[in-house]
Order: structure tokens, then C-alpha cells, then sequence
């Protein structure tokens, strides 16, 4: 058995306070459970993918890319029918159509985002068959949806059902006994095979617990949610689960949960490019690299320099490094945008970081400190000893970054995103949350945080319940933003590759995958500082 149908806090980044429990701990549960593979399904995103993609093989297993999609009848109107369906990644083709699926399901232009990331029924349709499908939960078209719905989506099933599963659930309530029994009949009348999804939001009962307490905090409830079953099962407490309900046949809730493991042999591993992704923003790099050079030779003044020697022997020197590195096409790049800033009259701040040791640098007007004059060391820069992606920091003004950011996101043959961030609970909050849904006054909760710096042990012997609670939820994703100052430069779309999502806020996409993951896939990062 595996777990595919999966929640952690990120999905709290789409839906309010879905879970509270780190992607990490459920994956160190299904290792010490044995399991061979596994996929989180966030609702509306596949948001830090490549961290869990890291984390699943790590721990011994396959990782499959997916998410739990809102998908809509038709974007014409603004209808909150938000369909629910798993869909899931074959191979590496898979991976990116589902990422470019997320990027449209987040356009704010054209319906697609309203209230939540949606797809329509016909963009489900033309998935191709590099995409598994699973009906998922009650929020589901064929539980949910109209008459007409339900006959259009089982006519792509039983079309389909070599990479389609009618997806039963474990919960001991009316509606998910009567469905279980539906899709019974359906996939005996149809050929399709079940397949059993957990609809996991919580690790234990005790995340399960804190789950709640936080909904509590935030006002938050999910209609008829309170007698179902979110807690992440073992094959055996699964089966206890099935056995409990007792709404359909042993073995068909058997072979459901069997499936699952066909599922997993469906699916092929694939590899992520960790190759640096400079834009190239010519062909022949070097060459233009060597020409700019030269002529900043002379703007700056060098040539007339008595040391002039002790320069050229810089530049030489540097250069190796540079095409050591494969640099030249970032260079260009650096030099390409403050350039055509300052011919708008905006400047950038002299320099900053260990850029300042470039002699390049200067000539190409990327910095003005001259690292000779000042005998700034190179080295620190970039050097021959290691392969490093190269990285420079510049402070615009607050007035004027937005010029800059215009330029790279227009400029033809760049592809750019915003990065994005992660809002946590931090203790303070956490605590004020769960004294809310304890009913704590507010006056009491302020003497609290304002007097919990050198006072927490005290404080916590105090308040012994709430604090439980609060430890359950510090540090808990609650929304998603965007990087104040970085951007990704990519020398390809972002679309399929990283998958794009979108906040109200930020007029720019911004990347499904945090600054840690851009510097390890070592795609270029601009600080366009402030």
C-alpha cells in the first residue's frame, strides 16, 4: 500500500488551515511503514515539489508528482462548483504537463482563479496519458456534480480506464458509505478499478487535534468533516478502517487498497537538470564577452594607465575563471540590463559583495569599484578551484526597482518569476491563535506575548493545556507570498519546468519552488535589492 491521495501544511497555502503536519514527517512515517513510493496531493498546487521529491527518494522511495485540482465546468461564468480530482504524474512528461496545468489553473485574468486555482472539465479531458487520474473525495463530479457532469466525466473514465480509478475512501460516515457503494456498481457496469485513498490531512491524532484547535483560532470549518477519518494509516489500521465501515465487499475494498500499489509500478522515475541555467543571450557569448571587455578597456581609462600590464594580467586571469565557470552568458546578462537602466537615468548602487573583486565586472559596468586600484580580491568571486554559479547583489532605488523588474520580465528570451515564501506561525502567534479558540482574554494573551521573552518556562507551566496546542502549530505554513528582492532568470519558460502560481498582490508568477530549491536546481537568481 501507498498513501497518494496527501495533505501537509502547504496546502494551507490554497485552502485555510488545511493541515498542520510537515511534508518530512509523513514521509519518515511511511519509511519506518516500508512503503515504496509516495505522492502529496496539496490542494491547488504542487508547491516545494522538489524538496519532497528530494526527501521521498532519500528515504528509499519513488516520488510521484501530483496535486488535488479545483476543476470548474466552464471558465465563462464565475460558478464555485470547484470540482475535486487527483491527478498524477507517469513520468517526466507527466511532471511537466501537470506543473503547466497548475500554471493555468492560477491565471487571474481569464476566470481561472476565482476564490481557488481552477481547471475546466476539458482541460481534464486532454490530459494525456501521461496523466493518471483518481475520482478523489466527496467534493468529487461524480458525488457532487449534475447530471450532465457525471455523464460526461464517466464517459472519459470508461474511455479511459487505463489511467483512470475510481477512488474510494475509509470514512465511517453516511455519504462516504453510499458513494463507496456507487462506485462499486460503477466500475462493475464500466470496467474501472477502484483504488483507495486515504484523504490524509494529519499524521496522528494529536496533529489531528492541533488541526483543529487552529481551525477553532481562525474561524475556519469544513462542512461534515467531523466524523471523518484524516489520520495517515498503516495497510493494517486501513483494512480495521474498511472493516469498520462495512459499507461494500472485502474484496473490493482489497483490491482497492492493492491498487494503489499498481498505481506506483505505473509510474517511471524521472531526473531533475541540476546544470547551471544561465540565459543566453547570444550565440556566441565569449566573443561578445571579450569585445565588451575591451571596449570598457578604454571607457574606464585603463588603457592610459601607466600599470595598464598589471590589468591585462587581471583580466587573463579572470576570464579563466569566468569560462571555468561557464559564466560569460551571465555576465551579459548583468551587463546587458544596468545597461539599458542607465539609459533610462537609473542606477544602481556602486557595488556590493564579492562582485567588487571583478575586474570584468567594472569594465562591463556592472560595478563601479575598481578591484585593482583598491586590491580587491577575485578569488572570492569565482575562481578555478570549484564550479559555482555566479551571483551578484544590487541595490536599486525603492522608486525605481519596478523599471528593472519591467525590463527582465519583458525582455525577450528570458523567462522570469518571482520566488515564492512561505508565511509561518511563529510562537507569539501561535500562542495568541490558541488562546483565542480557548477563549482566553485578550488583555491576559498581550501580558503573555509581550512578557514570553525570558519568561516562556514560567508561562508554559501556566498554561500547560494551550501550550501543548502550540507546539503543535509553530512554524505551521498559514499563506503564501512572494521574496521581497530575488527573482528567477531562466533561459526557458518556468511554466512546465517549476510550475507558476500567483497571488492578488504580486502583479508577476511567482515559482511553486522556494529559494532554497531555485539555488539548488541552480537556476540564475537576481537580488534586485532595495
Amino acid at each position: 500500500m501507498i498513501w497518494y491521495h496527501l495533505h501537509s501544511d502547504i496546502s494551507n497555502c490554497v485552502t485555510n488551515i488545511d493541515s498542520i503536519t510537515k511534508f518530512g514527517q509523513y514521509v519518515q512515517y511511511a519509511k519506518e511503514l516500508g512503503m515504496k513510493a509516495m505522492a502529496f496531493t496539496e490542494h491547488g498546487s504542487c508547491m516545494e515539489w522538489y524538496h519532497k521529491k528530494q526527501a521521498i527518494e532519500a528515504a528509499g522511495m519513488l516520488y510521484i508528482h501530483g496535486e488535488e485540482f479545483y476543476v470548474t465546468e466552464s471558465l465563462d461564468d464565475k460558478i464555485r462548483d470547484n470540482y475535486h480530482l487527483i491527478l498524477l504524474a507517469k513520468n517526466q512528461d507527466g511532471f511537466r504537463e501537470i506543473n503547466k496545468l497548475v500554471t493555468k489553473s492560477f491565471n487571474r485574468q481569464d476566470n481561472s482563479f476565482y476564490y481557488v486555482p481552477r481547471i475546466t472539465m476539458e482541460d481534464v479531458f486532454h490530459t494525456s496519458d501521461n496523466i493518471i487520474i483518481t475520482t478523489a473525495c466527496l467534493g468529487g463530479p461524480l458525488y457532487k456534480g449534475t447530471d450532465e457532469v457525471k455523464s460526461r466525466f464517466i464517459d472519459f473514465l470508461s474511455t479511459h480506464k487505463d489511467r483512470c480509478f475510481l477512488e474510494i475512501q475509509h470514512h465511517n460516515v453516511d455519504e462516504q458509505k453510499e458513494y463507496n457503494k456507487y462506485l462499486v456498481d460503477l466500475g462493475k457496469t464500466y470496467g474501472l478499478r477502484l483504488i483507495a485513498g486515504t484523504d490524509t490531512h494529519a499524521l496522528n491524532k494529536e496533529h489531528l487535534s492541533g488541526r483543529k484547535k487552529l481551525q477553532e483560532a481562525k474561524g475556519v470549518r469544513f462542512a461534515n468533516e467531523d466524523n471523518w477519518d484524516l489520520v495517515a494509516k498503516s495497510y493494517e489500521e486501513l483494512c480495521e478502517a474498511y472493516q469498520l465501515q462495512n459499507a461494500i465487499p472485502e474484496k473490493d475494498w482489497h483490491t482497492a487498497i492493492e491498487n494503489t500499489d499498481l498505481l506506483s509500478e505505473m509510474v517511471e522515475p524521472f531526473q531533475v537538470s541540476t546544470d547551471y541555467k544561465y540565459p543566453k543571450l547570444y550565440e556566441n557569448g565569449e566573443d561578445i564577452l571579450k569585445k565588451k571587455i575591451n571596449e570598457g578597456f578604454v571607457e574606464r581609462g585603463i588603457v592610459s594607465l601607466p600599470n595598464r600590464k598589471e590589468y591585462i594580467d587581471r583580466i587573463h586571469h579572470e576570464m579563466e575563471a569566468i569560462e571555468h565557470n561557464k559564466a560569460s552568458d551571465f555576465l551579459l546578462l548583468e551587463e546587458d540590463y544596468k545597461k539599458a537602466m542607465r539609459q533610462k537615468g537609473i542606477g544602481c548602487g556602486p557595488s556590493r559583495g564579492s562582485v567588487s573583486g571583478s575586474l570584468i565586472c567594472y569594465l562591463l559596468h556592472i560595478t563601479d569599484v575598481d578591484s585593482v586600484k583598491y586590491n580587491l580580491n577575485f578569488d572570492r568571486f569565482m575562481n578555478t578551484e570549484r564550479v559555482s554559479l555566479a551571483d551578484v547583489d544590487s541595490d536599486w532605488s525603492p522608486d525605481e526597482r519596478d523599471q528593472v523588474i519591467k525590463y527582465l520580465y519583458t525582455k525577450e528570451g528570458l523567462y522570469c518569476a518571482d520566488i515564492v515564501t512561505f508565511n509561518t506561525i511563529k510562537l507569539k502567534g501561535a500562542f495568541t491563535d490558541i488562546a483565542r479558540a480557548y477563549g482566553l482574554d485578550l488583555k491576559e494573551v498581550r501580558d503573555v506575548t509581550s512578557n514570553l521573552e525570558g519568561n516562556e518556562e514560567k508561562f508554559r507551566k501556566k498554561y500547560a493545556e494551550i501550550f501543548k496546542y502550540v507546539d503543535l502549530v509553530d512554524g505551521v505554513i498559514v499563506s503564501m507570498g512572494n521574496h521581497p528582492s530575488a527573482c528567477i532568470v531562466s533561459p526557458f519558460p518556468l511554466d512546465d519546468e517549476v510550475g507558476l502560481v500567483s497571488t492578488s498582490t504580486d502583479e508577476y508568477r511567482i515559482s511553486q519552488l522556494n529559494m532554497k530549491e531555485i539555488d539548488s536546481l541552480n537556476f540564475v537568481k537576481l537580488d534586485v535589492l532595495r
